[in-house]
């Protein structure tokens, strides 16, 4: 009788102990459904799992691991997890490095031992933190990377992320992302589309810059902020697509503008067309706006057009000139900087400044006309344009401006017809004793003698009006 008993108690237990297994699996890997409607049940018809105590169903897979038979269940000892409706686990990468933030977040800071060329992702550190970001060249030149999958946990990709991945063709973008920082996909030159999600609102400098194979892009109407350089040196870009409601941005042709039409933006130097008429509509040319365009031979700026970045035509090798608008104030730095065609530039009366490098290597220039208007230019705006400078005495002369001298001139007398003197036009001249300057002369740049610790003379003519 007691033996009977016995038996009876000890199978009740293993009955007891097995069912007790299976409710505490249940607990802590209940299932990987959704609960849309957030009521605390499965909505899978075949699930009988719910929460009892209130708490929603997890909308996301339980784990990190693996399921490389593709048979639904994960692959590692112990782990348990499955998914009943027949989904195949997500294959997340392991062995990246994650930094903690210390409050339950965490950044994804590099490679680590992972070796895998199809890069996931996961939404949850090994150690239990969300990934909230991607750190500061966490990815960089890993040319082995071919694509790319981000989670909706990550809200920003750090500067330099995936910089110099030179095999990457895919990205997915997770719909957490807000905003995709400096250089963060710079020189990926496999790269051919870019969709940006609903969620993302800033594309910061040089985003995709020098994404040589780029193809297309995809703005939608959550964006606000698209820096300069964004998306500049993108040699095969012929569309840019905005979403029609984006209340800051439009495209038109193809090209990125403001939504008011004034400011051109990205021309998608991609395109085969050899010149391109700026709208009326623009008054306003972004800076690095047609930057290494390599087809087109010209360009007309409309009469419209009061401002032109800096390095807005940039290495725009093709083309052989452009009228610059008689509104524009101010040539910015490298503007024109390696427009390696250009043999003639006429600057207008409304001008005043010519700024740093701003047609440096335009090398077959062979005439400039400066007007009066002119006030101030950098030593450095017509660097290595060799048939417009003009050498006497040790003196370097650009259309009556000084812009540079010998290294070792002692002393000199400027000619009477100089007009005014570059910023930095003697920086280092540190044999030079004396400077004579004429009547002529009515703008002096700034820091126009630095470090010249050999001076002990300068006559300053009766015609400088100002001194930077």
């Amino acid at each position: 009788m007691k033996r009977n008993v016995l038996i009876v108690i000890l199978a009740f237990m293993i009955v007891f102990s097995l069912t007790s297994c299976d409710l505490v699996s249940n607990f802590l890997n209940p299932c990987s459904h959704r609960d849309a409607d957030d009521n605390g049940i499965c909505d899978n018809a075949e699930c009988s799992i719910e929460y009892t105590d209130g708490k929603d169903i997890p909308d996301a897979p339980l784990c990190q691991h693996r399921d490389a038979d593709d048979n639904g269940i994960c692959d590692k000892p112990g782990c348990g997890v499955q998914y009943t409706d027949g989904k195949d686990i997500p294959s997340y990468s392991e062995g990246l490095e994650f930094i903690s933030n210390g409050d339950g977040t965490c950044s994804v800071s590099g490679i680590g031992n992972c070796a895998d060329t199809d890069l996931v992702i996961p939404p949850v550190s090994p150690s239990g933190d969300s990934v909230t970001s991607i750190g500061f060249s966490a990815f960089s030149e890993c040319a082995n990377l071919t694509s790319v999958t981000i989670p909706d946990s990550v809200t920003e990709i750090g500067w330099n992320a995936f910089y110099s991945c030179t095999n990457l063709t895919s990205i997915t973008i997770g719909n957490g992302v807000t905003s995709i920082n400096r250089f963060a996909f710079m020189g990926c030159t496999s790269l051919t589309n870019v969709t940006i999600p609903d969620s993302v609102t800033s594309i910061i400098f040089g985003a995709f810059y020098y994404c040589t194979s780029l193809t297309n892009v995809t703005i939608p109407d959550s964006v606000t902020l698209i820096e300069e350089h964004a998306f500049s040196a993108c040699t095969s870009l012929t569309n840019i697509i905005v979403d029609t409601n984006n209340t800051v941005y439009q495209s038109i042709d193809g090209n990125l503008y403001s939504k008011d039409g004034k400011t051109l933006i990205q021309y998608a130097i991609g395109k085969q067309d050899s010149s391109f008429i700026i709208p009326d509509s623009v008054t306003s040319i972004a800076s690095y706006a047609f930057f290494y365009s390599k087809n087109l031979t010209s360009i007309t700026i409309p009469d419209s057009v009061t401002s032109i970045g800096s390095s807005a035509f940039r290495q725009c090798a093709s083309l052989t000139g452009i009228i610059i608008p008689d509104k524009v104030t101010s040539i910015e730095a490298c503007t024109f900087e390696g427009c390696t065609n250009f043999t003639s530039v006429t600057i207008p009366d409304s001008v005043t400044s010519i700024g740093s490098g701003a047609f440096s290597e335009c090398t077959n220039l062979t005439s400039i006309t400066i007007p009066d208007s002119v006030t101030s230019i950098d030593s450095s705006a017509f660097f290595s344009c060799v048939n417009i400078i003009q050498k006497e005495n040790g003196v370097h002369y650009v259309d009556g401006w000084i812009i540079g001298c010998d290294s070792n001139l002692a002393s000199v007398i400027l000619k009477d017809t100089a007009v005014g003197i570059a910023n930095y036009a003697f920086e280092n001249c540190t044999s030079l004793t004396s400077v004579t300057i004429p009547d002529s002369v009515t703008s002096i740049g700034e820091k126009a003698f630095y470090n010249c610790t050999s001076i002990t003379s300068i006559i300053i003519g009766n015609g400088v009006i100002s001194i930077g």
